[in-house]
């Protein structure tokens, strides 16, 4: 991990389960699927890092690995 920079990024999202605004860090420099647990009740939020950002793939963690 030496030489490589963290990269993280704050990420604001509604949570439809408890109908709540959340805010998660994501790390930018891990490309892949990322799973993001509210805070507020659990739910599960799945984004995907490519090439440093978070596009608008959805996944659900049943459909591959994660991070």
């Amino acid at each position: 991990m030496f030489g490589m920079k963290r990269k993280r990024r704050r990420q604001e999202l509604w949570c439809h389960a408890c109908e709540h605004y959340v805010q998660f860090l994501i790390d930018l420099a891990r490309d892949g699927n990322h799973v993001l647990n509210c805070p507020s009740c659990g739910h599960e939020h799945c984004r995907v890092v490519k090439d440093g950002v978070i596009t608008d793939i959805r996944w659900d963690q049943r459909n591959g690995p994660r991070i």
